[in-house]
């Protein structure tokens, strides 16, 4: 069940949830159970494995395009965050899983991220890369998320300049009327993702989040109004959960 999870959480940082990714995502999971052992395996059972054969060309151009997310190396991605490393040995090409690969580019991706997060009261500049990676993370890129995923740049743009922020603002900031009994479904909706706010952790549809913790955004009532801001503090510990989870998997 802890590798599952895991697994459920590398295809999230590396394919993310489309539709058009679902082919990509089960292939990928063959090929990470398949190195779960510890051991390098070699890519012509790798690819067998999938029903491609490392004799046709176009069959190996397809393999590396669907490793390349694995290994860290797929230009444009949101997270270039390395679980696979591959080498050759006697002709033969290798694939592993890497635990040390995967601690230095993330570690190196968790503080650009906090750095920017945490310049929240400081007008910091705003850094759509970023933006982009926070948006992935609480997300993906499911075609039904797009709107949730526009608004909520606009949010977490907002609190990391301003700090703690009324509902109300926060509604207006990503277009959505407050006093609208849809738009403030829409809008909760919308912040479920940010807050990690399901009613258990089987429910919710981001395997990034983890029971016991918030994630990117808190909610506090005060008398019938709701203040939201950025949680450093619950996002760090969710995302070194998720860390150590990944990490007991590629080790």
């Amino acid at each position: 069940m802890i590798y599952l999870k895991a697994i459920d959480r590398i295809l999230w940082l590396t394919y993310g949830n489309h539709g058009s990714s679902k082919e990509k995502r089960e292939n990928a999971e063959v090929i990470l159970q398949s190195l779960s052992g510890g051991e390098a395996v070699r890519r012509e059972q790798l690819m067998q494995r999938i029903g491609l054969s490392e004799d046709n060309n176009s069959d190996v151009d397809s393999f590396n395009s669907l490793v390349r997310p694995l290994k860290g190396t797929r230009k444009g991605s949101p997270f270039p965050v390395q679980f696979v490393c591959s080498f050759t040995r006697e002709g033969d090409v290798y694939l592993k899983l890497s635990e040390e690969a995967f601690s230095a580019t993330w570690n190196y991706l968790k503080l650009s991220v906090l750095k920017f997060i945490e310049n929240q009261h400081r007008r910091c500049p705003e850094n759509h890369q970023v933006l982009d990676q926070l948006a992935w993370l609480a997300y993906a890129n499911h075609s039904n998320t797009y709107q949730h995923r526009q608004n909520a740049q606009e949010v977490l743009k907002h609190l990391i300049e301003n700090g703690e922020t009324r509902k109300q603002v926060l509604m207006r900031v990503s277009d959505y009327d407050y006093g609208d009994e849809n738009d403030d479904q829409r809008f909760r909706g919308m912040m479920k993702y940010l807050r990690a706010s399901w009613k258990e952790e089987e429910d919710a549809k981001n395997p990034l989040h983890t029971a016991n913790h918030g994630f990117l955004v808190s909610q506090e009532m005060k008398g019938q109004t709701a203040y939201y801001e950025i949680d450093v503090r619950e996002f760090k510990s969710s995302m070194n959960v998720v860390a150590g989870n990944i990490r007991s998997f590629l080790s």
